[in-house]
């Protein structure tokens, strides 16, 4: 049943967090060749990482594995964009070529980080499709917010369809008191 493909998948996601939790470390190796190389590796990485990630969610089709796929694939996304956005200029560039690398870099995160936010996104709409929510949607809208502040609020999940506040009255003060019942035998 539900319970036992739920289960089953969340024995079967461990590898996969621990294959994300090695992807997102990044290093920044010194020189133009190593840092070339070291970029297209981790790029490479990823792109071995979302199929087995994605198998999961075919394999087991439970919504709150399936949704903490979705976010470590687009957590994954959004660290390799950081990657080449933060990445620090070689040593020893003209200044002509600095300018030049950082647009490459710029150029090199934009698919990046249209990845992650598709598919963070994936995982708010996959809520919304089924009607449940989990932390994994939660972290998803924070980090669509984070990564692209105008376009994204960081509303909660379950501020979905309601009003904006619900108001509930409360009762007022009460006007006579009522007599206390004491633990005599019951005599007045």
């Amino acid at each position: 049943g539900s319970a036992g493909r739920h289960m089953a998948a969340t024995i079967a996601i461990d590898p996969i967090v621990e294959a994300h939790a090695l992807l997102v470390d990044i290093e920044y190796p010194d020189g133009v060749q190593e840092l070339t190389e070291y970029l297209a590796a981790k790029v490479a990485e990823l792109n071995a990482f979302e199929p087995v990630a994605m198998d999961i969610f075919a394999t087991y089709s439970d919504f709150e594995v399936t949704s903490q796929v979705f976010y470590l694939i687009g957590t994954a996304y959004g660290a390799l964009a950081n990657m080449y956005f933060r990445v620090p200029v070689p040593e020893g560039l003209p200044d002509s070529v600095e300018e030049t690398f950082r647009t490459g870099m710029q150029d090199g995160a934009a698919p990046l980080l249209e990845s992650a936010l598709q598919r963070l996104d994936a995982v708010v709409n996959l809520s919304e499709a089924q009607g449940f929510s989990s932390e994994w949607v939660d972290l998803a809208m924070a980090l669509r917010a984070e990564l692209k502040p105008g376009t994204y609020s960081a509303e909660k999940r379950e501020t979905f369809g309601v009003a904006a506040t619900q108001y509930v009255p409360t009762a007022p003060p009460r006007s006579q008191s009522f007599e206390r019942v004491g633990d005599d035998d019951g005599e007045e």
